[in-house]
């Protein structure tokens, strides 16, 4: 799960650095949509092809790829195929990525891979009306691009606090000494640690302590910090950052004479990473097994998905190809159930194609299409979860999975669940 630990920084909005609150947006306000010529629907990936991120990226194409297959082996969109579908490098300056995006005359754009893409050419989007997909960007600053052009397949940060709060609930902990939660003291770590409360069980626990750390702070601010929270006996303790943020308070926590006492300690999606326990006690590799964690479902279990997928792709990796896949079907049966190519017209139907209202379910583009031909609602179900999008274009609901640490110190998965449940 390396790419998991990989994308789940990247989501946060972090590129493995920096906090969701100082992501860009760039102003593109001279931008100008042009008219829209009638036609095939025109697809761009805007994915990293260079870089760090572009072994990551290989199944994200290979989703899309199988997605565009087999909307054209159904008889296309509108009749039309989809044709080649233009490659965008998301790991070039981001100043090229939106020319090259001002220049493409798309419909819609499956991609960027990382938050703060997303939120660099969120604008250029709008401006541009293009419909843009991006299958693993979770930073809540999106949601604010509300009713415009921009939606994703992927769950918002805000959604990973309620699946950790259906992980303790699950667990049957924190009945006696409650939940104590350090949150990263940024947007991703604060709006995460907000979500936890409302979300648990108060018959089964409640939240006795919850304060946010510096990152940057000296071990003695951290430790006192993490000596403040054990001091409430907590049954459960949840540690929300990335992996050196994280990481750092996990070492503090062990530091604290009250460590022993602590049933189980919860970490964020961002701390899934195969070698963190290097981080909290090195050589150390089984330190972290009385640790979990909830991030994104990575794999779907569906058989015949990795099968065809790897039809297309055969040396393609499988891990958040789902998110990808979804959202091409998305954008397609918008514009079949719109009869249109046109983004500001198909853009319309998103929310509707993705939920019931009420909705015949349906989980291919194939079994949608012969829906829609016979004027129904239709309620996609995707390969990733349900995709149900809310008017912000985020999705409300989604699958999780639940990780741990074995005693060599890899992340294991040990079952996935659906938040809301």
């Amino acid at each position: 799960m390396v790419a998991a630990a990989l994308v789940a920084s990247a989501c946060s909005g972090s590129d493995g650095a920096s906090s969701t609150s100082s992501l860009p947006v760039v102003s593109t306000t001279s931008t100008t949509a042009r008219v829209r010529a009638k036609g095939p629907l025109r697809l761009a990936v805007v994915l990293p092809v260079t870089g760090k991120d572009a072994a990551f990226a290989q199944p994200l194409f290979a989703g899309v790829n199988l997605a565009v297959a087999q909307i054209n082996a159904a008889g296309g969109v509108n009749g039309e195929p989809i044709g080649p579908v233009s490659t965008i490098d998301e790991g070039q300056d981001l100043a090229d990525v939106r020319q090259r995006i001002s220049d493409g005359d798309l419909d819609a754009i499956i991609g960027p891979a990382t938050s703060s893409d997303a939120l660099a050419i969120a604008e250029t989007v709008d401006d541009l009306q293009v419909v843009t997909c991006t299958p693993t960007a979770g930073t809540v600053a999106l949601t604010r691009f509300a009713d415009r052009f921009l939606f994703r397949t992927f769950p918002s940060d805000a959604l990973q606090g309620a699946a950790l709060a259906e992980a303790i609930n699950g667990s049957g902990l924190g009945t006696g000494g409650g939940v104590a939660i350090l949150n990263q003291g940024d947007e991703y770590g604060q709006t995460i640690a907000d979500r936890i409360p409302a979300q648990l069980n108060q018959a089964v626990a409640r939240v006795t302590f919850s304060a946010p750390f510096d990152p940057t702070a000296p071990d003695t601010d951290l430790d006192a910090l993490a000596g403040e929270a054990l001091a409430r006996r907590p049954d459960v303790v949840i540690v929300v950052g990335l992996p050196d943020s994280g990481g750092r308070m996990l070492a503090r926590l062990r530091a604290q004479p009250g460590y022993g006492l602590v049933s189980q300690v919860y970490v964020s999606a961002a701390m899934r990473e195969a070698g963190l326990f290097e981080r909290v006690a090195p050589s150390n590799a089984d330190a972290l097994v009385n640790v979990r964690g909830v991030s994104p479902l990575a794999n779907p279990y569906l058989r015949t998905f990795t099968d065809d997928l790897h039809e297309v792709a055969p040396e393609s990796g499988v891990t958040y190809a789902a998110y990808a896949y979804d959202c091409v079907n998305l954008i397609a049966l918008a514009a079949q159930k719109a009869r249109s190519d046109d983004p500001r017209v198909f853009r319309e139907e998103l929310v509707d194609v993705s939920r019931p209202n009420p909705g015949s379910k349906c989980e291919s583009f194939a079994t949608c299409k012969a829906s829609l031909a016979q004027e129904l609602n239709i309620d996609y179900e995707g390969i990733s979860g349900p995709v149900d999008l809310d008017e912000n274009g985020d999705v409300t609901s989604a699958r999780y999975e639940l990780f741990g640490f074995d005693a060599s110190g890899r992340d294991v998965r040990l079952l996935d669940f659906p938040v809301p449940r």
